[in-house]
Order: structure tokens, then C-alpha cells, then sequence
């Protein structure tokens, strides 16, 4: 993948596709480190989901440390799961006989167990047995959820439970999640803590049933949506990440901490990709924004506008080509219209030429390249021919290409400051300029 190897006159509604480009990302992120000691003095949110539900008394830690990576098991969890029922739960008498063989009437967990097997929130393992020290995983998680607000999920399939649930109540992990993998407990009490402002099968949200009045519930209901709404970002390697936005928008790529800076690439849950440059949040530099309909533009940004050299090029492969400032286009250099396309002024492409040059305009020679087009996964090893030249066979009426030069490559893309790059393959688009420095 690339990250790895890291208009009036056409009567076009360009505008209304321009406004769906993110802004200014984020002022905040939760930042989790996996296997790494990194710091940053990013302003990092102090609450969390386990922060509020300790204060409404729904977990309590051992000595005050909620231990939040530590695992979590079913019994574990279904003891946390009794306090959606306060009343219930207190004034409830658990049978005489256990339910299951592996949670005697002696066990600490005995009362929770039956109590949550007595209001259909678990029905066990099977074969007598409910699993009381397995690791809860998030297909079990979010089934004790859902069933604890009072819903019957029809049709549900284990195996997807998650996923399923996610698609009908819309309660699911901000960072992917298999449904197989065993949680930590920080993982339980993000999902609990999201239950807490949905509505249950009364249509009621359950963080009413741990405050006293309108205005606690409107308060820690804000706290959960402020932890809802703030991006979480995970250590990769060097200086990338993965950062996980609420709306199911995805950036991978440079981050300092406090902003995106540098090469990155956001896959927008609504279709849209942006690879390219970075700077304080906004697009800055040079990079590509395909529409999930595949228009797209590829060239030079400021502050998340078009500025600069670029190309918007349409669906029906029709483009423009120049210089543009704040999102207009104010030096036409090169178009070809809707009208040529429909008469067939140009004929389509069957290949890309990359053109390869140093800072002042000379073709390089003998440069090794790799180039992958990410649709058809069809990958070329090429060498440019003494004109700077690589040719790449086009799969489709449109893709994109990444570039990638050699791990020992004495240069890097002028416009990534990398050994990597990407551009757009389009139907009537025959070649592209890159320029190379010396690392």
C-alpha cells in the first residue's frame, strides 16, 4: 500500500464536492503507545471512559487504579454489566442450584452470573458452562451490551456479532477491532460508557438510572460525547500513526503530537482518500484527493485549498491543468472538455509515462522505481530510459499509483521529501513530472 512504502467553464458542481474536505482535523487526540516509550506535549484529554464511569459508581478499581490495560474476563464483566440494573440487581435472590458448573453458589461471581442468565443478557457456553475466567471478546462484549439495554438481536451470527451490532445499534470500538480478539479493559469501558448515551429498548439512556437530575445527566452525557468525539491516534513507527476519528475516518501518516505534519493519507469513511502533504492539520503541499466517484486533483494545496500547479480531472476523464489559487483555477495551461471527450478529440490511454528529472529540469537516467497501481495490486519494477522515462501499462480507466524508489536509492520526491510518492492514473492522462533530490 502507498502509505507503507510511503471548472466553470465545464459546468461541473465542483463546489459542492469541495466542501466535504476536512479542515483544521482535530485540537485534541487520545494517543496510545503501543510498545514504546514516545511523549509528546500534545494537550492530551485527562478524562476518560473509565473516569466517568467510576464517578457514577459503575466500576471501582482496585485501591483507585481502574487498571485499564489490564485483561478483563466474563466474570468480570458480566459483575460490571448487574450495575445497568441497581434496583434490580440488589433486590434480586439468586436459585439455590448453580446454572452452570463452573460458577458454584460458593464462586464471588455466583449472584451476577445468574442474575444476568435470568434477564437473557447470557445464556452461557453450553455444555453447563459459562466461561467464567475466559477473556471476554468483543463479539461477547457487545452481545452482554446490547441485550443489558434490553434488545433481542435477530439473526445474530457470533461469529459477526460485533460487526452487527455496530451496523444495527451503531455501538462499536473507535479503533478497528477483530471480533475474536480478547479486550482490555479500557476497550470494556469505552464500550459501556458509549451505552450509556445510547437509548435502550425504552427509549431511555441508561446514564439516567446513576444521576439524580436532568442536568448530571446532561453533564456527564457531555463528558462521554467530548470522549466520543476525540480522535485516538496509535503509535506505528518513527514519527507515524494511525489516528481513528468517531465518523469512521482513518489518517495514517506523520504526526507530532499535536498535529498532522508531513506525508499522510486519510481514507474518509464516505469514500474519499487524500494522499499527500500535511501541515498544522490541513492539506499543505503536494497531494491527491480522489472522490469516491474517482474525480479527483492532484497538485499543490494551501491551507486545504487548491494552490498551485494541479489537475481536476472529472469522471469522464476530462481535465484541467494549471495553476490555481484559493480553489479557482486562474492559469489554464492545458484542458481537455467534456465537448472533446464526447467527440472524441482524444483518444484514450493504454499507458502512464513518469517522467523522472533533477531540480533543474534534466531527465535522469538509469533511476530504479517500483510502481504498484492499488486497484489491480499489479506491481512493475522499471528503469527510466534516457529521457527519465518509466512506462506503466494502465489496468483500468482509472487508478492511482504509488512510486516507491529502492531502499538504498540515493534520492527522494521533491514533493513528499521521500523515497515515496503517488499520483493518479487517468483515461486520458499520458504522462507525469517527478522531480528527484538527493537524500
Amino acid at each position: 500500500m502507498i502509505i507503507n512504502n510511503i471548472i466553470n467553464s465545464f459546468g461541473r458542481n465542483f463546489f459542492s464536492k469541495k466542501s466535504n474536505l476536512n479542515k483544521g482535523i482535530f485540537f485534541a487526540v487520545i494517543l496510545v503507545f503501543a510498545f514504546s516509550n514516545l511523549t509528546f506535549a500534545a494537550d492530551v484529554p485527562q478524562d476518560t471512559y473509565g473516569d466517568v464511569l467510576f464517578d457514577i459508581g459503575i466500576i471501582t478499581g482496585y485501591d483507585g487504579d481502574l487498571m485499564s490495560d489490564k485483561a478483563i474476563n466474563r466474570a468480570e464483566m458480566i459483575a460490571i454489566i448487574s450495575k445497568f440494573y441497581p434496583n434490580a440487581f440488589e433486590a434480586y435472590t439468586p436459585p439455590k442450584t448453580a446454572t452452570f458448573k463452573d460458577v458454584p453458589t460458593t464462586h464471588w461471581a455466583y449472584k451476577y452470573v445468574e442474575f444476568a442468565y435470568e434477564n437473557g443478557i447470557t445464556a452461557g457456553k453450553g455444555n453447563g458452562m459459562f466461561g467464567v475466567t475466559d477473556p471476554i471478546n468483543y463479539n461477547q462484549a457487545s452481545i452482554f451490551i446490547i441485550k443489558a439495554l434490553g434488545f433481542v438481536p435477530e439473526g445474530l451470527v457470533y461469529d459477526s456479532a460485533a460487526l452487527q451490532i455496530e451496523a444495527e445499534y451503531g455501538l462499536k470500538l473507535t479503533i478497528p477491532t477483530l471480533g475474536s480478539s480478547s479486550l482490555i479493559r479500557s476497550d470494556v469501558f469505552e464500550l459501556l460508557g458509549k451505552s450509556l448515551v445510547m437509548k435502550d429498548s425504552s427509549e431511555y439512556m441508561p446514564i439516567s438510572r446513576f444521576v439524580a437530575s436532568g442536568a448530571e445527566v446532561d453533564a456527564y452525557s457531555s463528558r462521554i460525547t467530548q470522549i466520543i468525539n476525540t480522535p485516538v491516534a496509535v503509535y506505528l513507527t518513527g514519527s507515524f500513526f494511525n489516528i481513528y476519528y468517531a465518523n469512521g475516518d482513518v489518517y495514517t501518516g506523520e504526526f507530532d503530537g499535536s498535529h498532522l505534519t508531513g506525508s499522510g493519507m486519510t481514507q474518509f469513511a464516505n469514500g474519499d482518500l487524500y494522499i499527500g502533504q500535511y501541515a498544522n492539520d490541513f492539506f499543505n503541499g503536494y497531494g491527491l484527493y480522489i472522490w469516491s466517484d474517482n474525480e479527483n486533483y492532484e497538485g499543490y494545496w494551501l491551507d486545504g485549498r487548491f494552490h498551485g500547479l494541479g489537475t481536476y480531472t472529472y469522471v469522464d476523464g476530462a481535465y484541467q491543468y494549471g495553476e490555481w489559487e484559493n480553489d479557482a483555477l486562474v492559469t489554464p495551461i492545458e484542458e481537455v472538455s467534456d465537448v472533446d471527450v464526447a467527440n472524441g478529440v482524444v483518444q484514450p490511454s493504454e499507458f502512464l509515462t513518469v517522467i523522472l528529472t533533477d531540480a533543474n529540469g534534466k531527465p535522469m537516467k538509469g533511476i530504479a522505481i517500483s510502481v504498484e497501481d492499488q486497484f489491480s495490486e499489479i506491481a512493475y519494477n522499471l528503469v527510466s530510459n534516457t529521457d527519465g522515462e518509466v512506462v506503466v501499462p494502465l489496468t483500468g480507466q482509472f487508478s492511482v499509483l504509488s512510486l516507491v524508489l529502492p531502499d538504498n536509492s540515493a534520492y527522494k520526491f521533491e514533493v513528499t521529501g521521500h523515497p515515496f510518492a503517488a499520483t493518479t492514473a487517468g483515461i486520458y492522462k499520458t504522462n507525469v513530472t517527478f522531480v528527484l533530490l538527493r537524500d
